[in-house]
C-alpha cells in the first residue's frame, strides 16, 4: 500500500514543497492555503520568463516546415524541455518538466486565452523525468522520484501517495532504486515502473492500495510499457547484434498474469483496437507499421508513409486518439498521421535550423567550425478531443500544434 497525506493549496500557489521522506515516513505535504512565516510557497514565475529562449538566438532558419504547422507558446529555459505532457478536461496543455536547480515545473497552456502559467515545485527527490498523466475524474497525475501526486486542475487540491522502499538489490546510486522510471494512468490507477524492478506497480489514485505484477522470469527485463482495460504490454528494444536480448513485446493478461510473447522489435506503440499500433522495425530496415495483437504481428497499410517517413526513422514517439495515429521523428524531421483502418496519412515536415559557423561553445570532439542544420527535436505528443496534435519542441523551447487531418 501506498502512504498517502492530503493538502490544498489555492491556484497559483502550487503543491507545496515536499518535507524529507526520511524525516516522515508517510511522506506529508506543507500546507500552503494561505502564506505563513516558515512556509515555502511555490514560485510563480510566468511574468519573469522571456518571451522566448535567447539561448537560441545564433539559430538560422533554414526550412520554416510545413504551413500547418504552427507555435502558438514559448516556454522557458529553465531546464530540459518537458518530459510529459497532457490535455485536461477543459482542453488545457499541461507539461511537466525537471529544472537544473532541483525543482519542477508545471506550466498550463490555456489555448483559448493564449496564457502559459509556469509554477516551480521544490521536491526532495525531482528526479530527470517526471511522468504526467490524467486520471477517469480529470485530476492531474505527477510522478516522480518515489510519489505520486493527485491534483485537481481547477483547485489545484492534491494528494501525495509516497510508494513502499523498493527491496531490490540491483546496484544503483544511492537512493535511485525504486524511483519512477515510467508511468501510465488508465481509469482510476497509475501504473507505475521503477528503477532496478522488474515489475509494474498499480496504484490506486483513490484510496493508495497497490498491486504489483511482477514480469515473468521468461521474458526478463523491459524498457517501456503500456497498460489497457485487461492487458499489460511489456516492450523490450534488445540488441542481439551486440549479444544482448532479443527484442520482443509481452502481452500480461491482467486478471490471470498469463504471459504470450510477440517476437517483434518495435519503435513505439499505442493501444489501438484490442491490441497495439507499432512502428516496428529491423537493423536491414525500411521500418513498417503493424498491428499487435494475441495473433502476432500483422502489417498495416502504411498508405503515404514509405521509405521518404518511415526510411529515415530513429527515437519515433507515438500517440493515438479519435481513430488517428500519430508519428513524430526528428530523425525524419517530420510527424506523421495515419488512420490504420483505412489507409490514410500524410506527413508534416517541421522547421529546419543551422548554427553558425566557429561557435565560440563547442562539445569536446567536435568540429564546430561549418555551420551545423538543426532539426526539429520532437519530445512529447498529446492528441486534442477534435484529433489535433499538440507536441513539445525541444529546439526552441516551445509548444507545436497541427490541426486535426482532414
Amino acid at each position: 500500500m501506498a502512504m498517502m497525506s492530503k493538502d490544498s493549496t489555492k491556484r497559483f500557489m502550487l503543491l507545496g514543497a515536499l518535507l524529507c521522506a526520511s524525516a516522515l515516513a508517510i511522506g506529508s505535504v506543507l500546507a500552503l492555503a494561505r502564506a505563513r512565516a516558515g512556509s515555502p510557497v511555490a514560485q510563480d514565475i510566468s511574468a519573469n520568463l522571456p518571451a522566448e529562449n535567447t539561448n537560441h538566438s545564433a539559430l538560422k532558419q533554414l526550412d520554416p516546415g510545413s504551413a500547418s504547422v504552427q507555435f502558438p507558446a514559448a516556454l522557458s529555459d529553465l531546464g530540459d524541455a518537458p518530459s510529459s505532457i497532457v490535455l485536461d478536461a477543459s482542453g488545457n496543455l499541461w507539461a511537466v518538466w525537471s529544472t537544473f536547480d532541483g525543482k519542477l515545473v508545471l506550466a498550463e497552456y490555456e489555448p483559448s486565452t493564449g496564457v502559459l502559467d509556469k509554477h516551480t515545485l521544490p521536491a526532495t527527490e525531482p528526479g530527470p523525468n517526471p511522468q504526467l498523466g490524467i486520471d477517469s475524474l480529470g485530476d492531474l497525475v505527477v510522478g516522480i522520484g518515489p510519489q505520486v501526486f493527485r491534483v485537481d486542475p481547477q483547485s489545484l487540491e492534491f494528494t501525495t501517495f509516497t510508494l513502499q522502499d523498493s527491496k531490490s538489490t540491483v546496484v544503483a546510486p544511492p537512493g535511485a532504486l525504486g524511483t519512477i522510471t515510467g508511468m501510465r494512468v488508465v481509469g482510476d490507477s497509475a501504473f507505475i515502473s521503477r528503477l532496478g524492478e522488474s515489475t509494474v506497480t498499480e496504484l490506486s489514485l483513490r484510496d493508495g492500495q497497490t498491486r504489483v505484477t511482477a514480469v515473468p522470469d521468461s521474458f526478463g527485463g523491459f524498457d517501456d510499457f503500456i497498460v489497457t482495460d485487461s492487458t499489460i504490454w511489456v516492450i523490450k528494444n534488445g540488441d542481439t547484434l551486440n549479444g544482448g536480448p532479443p527484442a520482443q513485446v509481452g502481452r500480461i493478461d491482467r486478471a490471470s498474469g498469463t504471459l504470450s510473447i510477440i517476437p517483434v522489435r518495435v519503435r513505439d506503440a499505442v493501444p489501438y483496437a484490442d491490441g497495439l499500433v507499432a512502428v516496428t522495425w529491423t537493423p536491414q530496415g525500411p521500418d513498417a507499421v503493424a498491428l499487435i495483437g494475441l495473433a502476432g504481428s500483422s502489417p498495416v497499410n502504411p498508405g503515404q508513409l514509405t521509405d521518404g517517413f518511415l526510411g529515415h526513422l530513429g527515437d519515433t514517439k507515438m500517440t493515438g486518439g479519435t481513430g488517428t495515429v500519430w508519428m513524430a521523428d526528428s530523425s525524419a524531421n517530420a510527424i506523421a498521421w495515419l488512420n490504420p483502418s483505412t489507409g490514410a496519412s500524410g506527413v508534416i515536415n517541421l522547421p529546419v535550423w543551422q548554427l553558425p559557423g566557429n561557435r565560440i561553445s563547442c562539445p569536446m570532439g567536435t568540429d564546430c567550425s561549418s555551420p551545423e542544420d538543426i532539426n526539429t527535436d520532437v519530445r512529447n505528443l498529446a492528441t486534442t478531443s477534435a484529433g489535433g496534435l499538440y507536441f513539445v519542441d525541444a529546439t526552441l523551447d516551445r509548444i507545436g500544434f497541427i490541426p486535426a487531418p482532414k
